[in-house]
């Protein structure tokens, strides 16, 4: 099978939330330019939020599947307070779940943590991989500054492992 590994995916709460703190709108000092129609930027932005635009691409491109993880550069949470951050993960979590489910054959869908709080990452991390069904883990680099081989994230590390997860490693913009 051709399978995209890297596919990008928006929630329309969690985008609102994280574009004012992102690079994009240089960490809020500007607004979001908009998309000029017919643009690059106008087919990113509407495949974004919409599973059935991803298939079209995955079936003009001729690819059989696609990973779909959460659009960090976009919708990153290190800026949020960690009930914020958690509450933003588990949107965009239940919206890749809900493409999934849309989309079985299609879409793998990928599932982020709320890094600031370690009792709601294992929280999220067992929902995920229980109810959700995910077998794949989107990381950020380095959380505040430290990097997720810090001794302090090793329980990410022993999780994956133990739960037999896919991780990779996304920057966060």
């Amino acid at each position: 099978p051709r399978i995209d590994g890297h596919a990008h995916m928006m929630e329309r709460q969690a985008a609102a939330a994280g574009v004012p703190h992102s690079v994009v709108t240089a960490f809020g000092a500007r607004k979001m330019p908009p998309a000029v129609p017919g643009s690059a930027q106008e087919m990113a932005e509407r495949a974004g939020f919409d599973p059935a635009t991803h298939i079209e691409m995955l079936d003009r491109l001729g690819l059989d599947a696609e990973v779909v993880s959460n659009m960090t550069v976009m919708q990153g949470t290190s800026w949020a307070e960690p009930a914020v951050e958690d509450e933003i993960n588990t949107r965009v979590n239940d919206e890749i779940a809900r493409w999934v489910s849309e989309h079985p054959t299609r879409i793998v869908g990928s599932f982020t943590l709320p890094l600031q709080s370690h009792d709601a990452s294992v929280r999220e991390l067992d929902r995920c991989t229980g109810e959700l069904g995910m077998r794949v883990l989107q990381l950020p680099a380095a959380v505040h500054g430290t990097y997720l081989s810090d001794p302090s994230y090793h329980w990410v590390w022993d999780a994956v492992a133990e739960r037999d997860l896919v991780a990779f490693m996304h920057p966060d913009g």
